[in-house]
């Protein structure tokens, strides 16, 4: 879905791709269904064992949603592709700490937004601190994988796997990169460099 979107978008410039990322930007980030504009999208090619039954969304309908909202914030106005296979969240958000800090150090606000994204016990909560978050990474242009951010909101909503997903975010957020001008590995984080 963010491939065909993107590819609409950053690559055709189609007025249906413009057209479908503005009902997304407006749409509201916890609420699926709302837009019959969307349906299409957020629903349309959900297999059957995760629509969800009744009045109420399932955690895939929520998590799609969300993940395409993020995605939509974060793609306005950009010329290049920020959906980029494999820069998971806590990667993206070093990068930003990096990019918006000064004198080598990480932004201290971009840390303390992503510890509540990750602290967040609603919901609704975490989800209005991402979209905020995705207006930061699309102003210094930080791309990011929304794929794997649609299955991590997913997780979130799982009582056995949301302390894992977490994990995995703070993980990445500090873990070592390989320098793109050597072969060795550096032996430091992002971040870590940026304090040395």
């Amino acid at each position: 879905m963010i491939h065909k979107l993107q590819a609409g978008y950053v690559n055709a410039r189609t007025s249906r791709s413009l057209q479908t990322l503005a009902a997304l930007r407006r749409a509201p980030i916890d609420s699926p269904g709302t837009d019959p504009e969307l349906w299409e999208l957020t629903l349309g090619e959900l297999p059957e064992e995760l629509q969800g039954r009744g009045d109420d969304p399932s955690r895939a309908e929520l998590s799609i949603h969300a993940a395409l909202v993020l995605y939509a914030v974060h793609q306005q106005s950009q010329g290049t592709p920020m959906h980029q296979p494999g820069v998971v969240l806590g990667r993206a958000v070093a990068r930003l700490a990096i990019s918006r800090g000064s004198a080598g150090e990480p932004e201290p606000g971009v840390i303390r937004k992503f510890h509540r994204i990750c602290s967040a016990q609603l919901r609704s909560s975490r989800l209005q601190e991402l979209r905020s978050l995705m207006t930061f990474m699309r102003s210094s242009g930080i791309p990011l994988d929304h794929a794997q951010l649609g299955v991590d909101l997913f997780l979130l909503e799982g009582p056995k796997t949301r302390d894992g997903v977490i994990l995995n975010w703070g993980r990445n957020l500090h873990r070592r990169e390989q320098d793109t001008h050597d072969t060795e590995k550096s032996s430091t984080s992002p971040l870590q460099e940026a304090n040395n």
